[in-house]
Formats: structure tokens, sequence, C-alpha cells
């Protein structure tokens, strides 16, 4: 008997669930064309993820001009502290 009452808990509690999904789907209004791919673009993880490659790539360069600029005011031999300098702070 225990069983034929949670069979008929679980099929009600899915018939609510399924009506309530199709009443808020029914209330949701239609989306353009425009919408949808300006949505899809706002989502898209590969974009996501190719702006912050970009951003580090520009922090990169910032670092390595800097690096680049100290290593060129130090006088002869300053190569192999510029290489040192940036094998230990700019690579992970």
């Amino acid at each position: 008997m225990t069983i034929h009452r949670t069979a008929c808990a679980l099929l009600l509690l899915l018939f609510l669930l399924v009506s309530a999904i199709a009443k808020s789907s029914a209330a949701e209004t239609p989306m353009t064309l425009a919408d949808c791919i300006a949505t899809a673009l706002r989502e898209n993880r590969t974009i996501k993820n190719a702006y912050l490659d970009r951003i580090v790539q520009k922090y990169d360069l910032r670092i390595a001009r800097q690096v680049h600029s100290q290593a060129a005011a130090l006088p002869l031999g300053a190569g192999q502290w510029w290489q040192r300098y940036y094998r230990d702070h700019c690579h992970s």
C-alpha cells in the first residue's frame, strides 16, 4: 500500500511540475531573430574566453615591454639577468 501511495504522489508531483512549466512557457513572449542572436552572442563561452585571452595577452605584452626596457637600460651582460627575470616572473 505504501508503494502505491508513493507512486501516486510522484505522479501528482510530476503533473503539477509539467503544468507549471507549460504555464510559464506560455506566458513568455516570442523572441525575435535579433534577440536570439544577441542572446547567443552574450552567452557564447568561446567569445568570452577569447576576450579574456586577449586581456591576458595585453598584460603579458606590457610586462614583456617593461622587462625589456629595464634590461636595455643595464650595461652589457644584463641579458642573463633579463632571461632569469623573465623565466622567474613571466612564465608560470
